[in-house]
């Protein structure tokens, strides 16, 4: 540190005040001046830990740039732990693969075994059986340690159908009715537990899905060669259940000993050298617990937590050396004799709460007692401070700190260490930039300006990229260049027409008119968003969710359809659904059960009125029609139009026919519930199919409210509008359209819904403002319900607001509403005139605040 310090700069400077003892200038003195360009101690502020490490990877990036004498070995990063970093250090400088422009090699030091060795968590959670709930995660993170599938002679490619197996059995938590007694629950409920859904599979697989046996609905998935999985789950629920028995039990050392060895015997098979090593160091920290015991002459019974407490820390410590000077970029924790001379000294993390760090006092620590602390007693809080000091020494070259100035969430303002702000404050008050022109009071803060920078929230942000930009703002990462030299908005941008893919049925078009920005992920760029709506396996139902009555509606329908006794059947199907755990537990699976049933006894009955109008059942009929697409696409859509019924058999093509299909959503619309108006579009493109394709076609969809009809539309018309939805569907796979169903629905509704002949221009106004109003109430979260953009993984990413609709290029959101879905709410506004006189009441009201 003396021989870096004969340098003039600014940190060159700063270690020899130090260790000449020279005191800061006077008031008015001259201050020491720092060259411009001179940025040996440098202050980095960003939003989150994982800015600060990308942050750093751009700036150590650059320095080996600028000097190819610097070497990865010259370079150390300290951090107050090091745990908190790891992943985020793995996540960035791991990315680049070796041989890239943007590899550094580094090395982590200072992790505890356990952050790097999966078998060690695993043992942790079998050390825990008799606390732990046993939920289908739980247990199926255990299966992706290759030690424990190997014993169970189970592959990876295993672990994703038996979570589906474990899904349809309704496998939740819990051992069985003993364990869950722990948890408070009532004896004998083993609803939704491992034994009960082992019960389902292996009953399935003896006899099949037709009837229950003694209570136990059987669960038919189970068969031919995959059945074999299914005996290597019980053994494996079996010996979990088995330990579980033993580690509840208190005992002695010994037969903990004994136990202990069993059970990493039973559950771990190891294959490699590190495997085989964690074994091998469990049995000897284990060996030397009961040596210890032993050698106390103690021999009481213990509990479990006591026998972990002991053990899980002995394997969970590491050498103070692991990796460190491997000949890499090194990260570690800041601790002493660490800070030995390297060319450039990175601190991350240095946070107000976080350094100096806080170690709580153990309860028989004397020293931290009120009135007890003596002359050289030791202070953890004044270590800190010296190896912040002896950090800052170190440094021959570059000094780097960095902290989290900006909150994730709000952007405000965050403090950093004291022991951060103390040195900025030395630094103002003893130096000043060389010609510097501002008055002598901002001279220090002009200084901490010039060596302190606050980073964009984001890599890809568009400080990084402006005209103009602070030269000191730069980043290696490519591709966010890339990303910002495309136009102001991304949908604004248009793909080619896609060369295949030419052919389209009804259910794919009526996809896209469902969320076109959904479909433009999934059928052009091939992103498949993981659902939102997945069922959380660990949890049993108590509720069913919004789609549960389509789910299990369609099950009880088909049950029902064809039986002698419709109610009957539906009811034993309504049983057999609560039998297999697929409904809410007890008393509100009953209530599910006999309000599912009582909706789909009411389909039925309707469907019945339509079956008595329509009684002939007919052939499928085959759609071939072709459709222009615009941007010299033609489309062929290839469909089979099922479900036909007719007055009689004659066959004549001249002949009225009609089709229907089911919604468990309610299907009569109303002025409250205008988005659900989006379950007749599969519906309404099937009907101008049929329509198109020369059909005198019916249809209808039934609920349990109401049946709504789709009178036949003339041939010409309805080729028009498939003309214009086909139109639509090919600028949807080159564009993700700024456009969703459950939002247009609302607002074309409102558009239609005018006044007959010359309309005032105030009326006109006022039914766009509310139709925009309910559109956003349909699209955005609000305080009371759910909006459609967070059921969907595409429109948070895309439009993350109803505004951000309205804001993209022509066509635009209200063009493109009018278009698509304006025929079909004409023909639900036709067949509904409540629907009309609401939004013209609405208006009304409207006109009458005189907000219009």
């Amino acid at each position: 540190p003396a021989e870096a310090g004969k340098g003039p700069s600014l940190l060159g400077q700063v270690q020899r005040a130090i260790l000449d003892l020279e005191p800061l200038p006077e008031p008015g003195a001259e201050k020491n001046q720092v060259a411009a360009g001179d940025r040996s101690i440098s202050f980095l502020l960003a939003h989150s830990r994982q800015r600060e490490v990308e942050i750093l990877h751009d700036r150590l990036l650059d320095l080996f740039e600028a000097d190819p004498n610097l070497r990865p070995r010259d370079v150390i990063v300290m951090t107050p732990d090091i745990r908190l970093y790891a992943p985020h250090i793995e996540a960035v400088f791991g990315a680049p693969a070796t041989g890239e422009p943007r590899f550094i090699p580094y090395s982590i030091a200072d992790r505890p075994e356990q952050a790097g060795f999966p078998m060690l968590l695993a043992l942790g959670k079998l050390l825990r059986l008799p606390e732990s709930r046993l939920t289908v995660g739980e247990v199926m993170d255990l299966f992706e340690l290759p030690a424990i599938r190997r014993r169970f002679r189970l592959q990876e490619q295993d672990i994703g159908l038996l979570r589906r197996w474990l899904e349809g059995a309704g496998i939740r938590w819990g051992l069985g009715a003993e364990q869950r007694r722990g948890f408070g629950l009532p004896a004998g409920f083993e609803q939704n537990s491992w034994r009960f859904g082992l019960r389902r599979m292996l009953l399935g697989y003896a006899a099949g899905s037709e009837a229950s046996w003694r209570g136990i609905e059987p669960y038919g998935e189970i068969g031919g060669g995959s059945a074999l999985l299914v005996g290597l789950l019980s053994d494996f629920v079996e010996r979990l259940e088995a330990h579980w028995q033993e580690l509840r039990r208190p005992a002695a050392p010994g037969l903990w000993h004994q136990r202990l060895h069993r059970l990493v015997r039973d559950f771990f098979e190891p294959a490699d050298s590190r495997e085989r090593l964690f074994v091998e160091q469990f049995g000897v920290a284990l060996d030397a617990w009961l040596e210890n015991c032993q050698e106390a002459g103690f021999d009481e019974h213990l509990g479990l937590a006591v026998v972990r407490d002991a053990l899980l820390p002995a394997l969970e410590k590491s050498s103070m050396s692991q990796r460190f000077l491997a000949g890499m970029v090194n990260f570690c924790t800041l601790m002493p004799m660490r800070a030995i001379p390297f060319q450039v000294v990175c601190l991350l993390g240095m946070n107000d709460g976080d350094y100096p760090r806080s170690h709580p006092p153990l309860d028989f620590d004397l020293m931290a007692a009120p009135g007890h602390y003596r002359p050289g007693d030791r202070s953890r809080r004044e270590d800190d401070r010296y190896l912040f000091l002896e950090a800052l020494l170190s440094a021959c070259r570059q000094l780097i700190i960095s902290f989290v100035g900006r909150s994730l969430r709000d952007d405000s303002e965050r403090a950093g260490s004291v022991l951060v702000a103390q040195l900025r404050d030395y630094l103002a008050a003893g130096w000043q930039l060389e010609h510097s022109e501002r008055p002598e009071k901002e001279r220090g803060r002009e200084l901490l300006e010039y060596l302190t920078l606050q980073y964009p929230l984001q890599p890809f942000g568009r400080a990084y990229f402006e005209p103009g930009r602070d030269p000191r703002l730069f980043t290696y990462a490519a591709e966010w260049r890339l990303a910002h030299g495309g136009a102001e908005s991304p949908g604004g941008v248009c793909l080619e027409p896609m060369a295949d893919g030419k052919l389209l049925d009804c259910r794919q078009l009526g996809r896209f008119l469902k969320n076109p920005v959904e479909f433009f992920f999934n059928e052009r760029l091939q992103v498949i968003f993981e659902p939102d709506d997945q069922e959380d396996l660990d949890q049993e139902v108590f509720q069913l969710g919004p789609l549960a009555p389509y789910r299990y509606g369609r099950i009880l329908l088909e049950a029902g359809r064809d039986a002698a006794d419709p109610q009957q059947a539906v009811e034993r199907a309504a049983g057999r659904m609560l039998a297999g755990g697929l409904l809410p537990c007890a008393g509100f699976g009953e209530q599910e059960a006999e309000k599912l049933a009582a909706q789909v006894g009411l389909m039925l009955s309707r469907e019945r009125g339509l079956l008595a109008a329509w009684p002939c059942r007919l052939e499928e009929f085959e759609l071939r029609l072709s459709l222009d697409g615009g941007a010299g696409q033609v489309f062929e859509l290839e469909d089979w139009l099922g479900d036909l019924y007719g007055p009689n058999t004659s066959g004549s093509e001249k002949q009225p026919v009609a089709r229907w299909e089911f919604s468990f959503g309610g299907v009569r619309p109303s002025f409250q519930k205008l988005a659900r108006l989006h379950q007749f579009l599969v519906l309404w493109v099937r009907h101008l199919a049929g329509c198109s394709a020369g059909l005198r076609l019916t249809s209808f969809l039934v609920g349990h409210d109401a049946v709504f009809e789709l009178k036949p539309t003339a041939a010409a018309e309805a080729a028009a509008r498939l003309g214009s939805l086909a139109a639509a569907f090919g600028l949807g796979r080159r564009r993700p359209l700024p456009v969703t169903a459950k939002s247009a629905l609302p607002f074309v509704v409102h558009q239609l819904a005018g006044l007959a002949g010359e309309e005032p221009e105030t009326h006109r106004a006022a039914r766009r403002k509310l139709g925009l109003e309910a559109a956003a109430r349909a699209y955005d979260d609000g305080f009371f319900s759910v909006g459609e953009v967070a059921l969907s993984a595409g429109l948070r990413r895309q439009y993350p607001a109803f505004e951000c609709l309205l804001k993209e290029p022509e066509p635009g959101f209200e063009e493109l509403a009018r278009r698509l879905y304006g025929p079909l709410a004409a023909e639900v506004l036709a067949a509904e005139d409540g629907l009309v006189k609401s939004v013209l009441r609405a208006v009304g009201k409207e006109l009458e605040s005189g907000s219009a």
